[in-house]
């Protein structure tokens, strides 16, 4: 579900069907979460207050940037 608030945030909640220590080392780490979800993250690190900028792998959308700051980090 997708809820943007009055904030101007969007939220997501994903289903993985993968063991939780492997998520939570795809989602806590720039590099892995590039390799998942199609962006080029190397060299960079998720840390809180951080922005984290890479190109789109993902064939077709290679001139769109993932470009996130890291407002939050809770350990699995």
């Amino acid at each position: 579900m997708n809820v943007i608030s009055e904030t101007n945030s969007i939220e997501r909640r994903i289903v993985i069907n993968a063991p939780r220590e492997r998520v939570w080392r795809a989602i806590s780490t720039a590099e892995q979460f590039g390799t998942w979800f199609g962006a080029k993250l190397e060299g960079q690190t998720f840390a809180p207050g951080k922005r984290i900028r890479g190109q789109i792998t993902i064939c077709g959308h290679e001139d769109a940037w993932f470009d996130v700051v890291i407002e939050q980090m809770e350990p699995q």
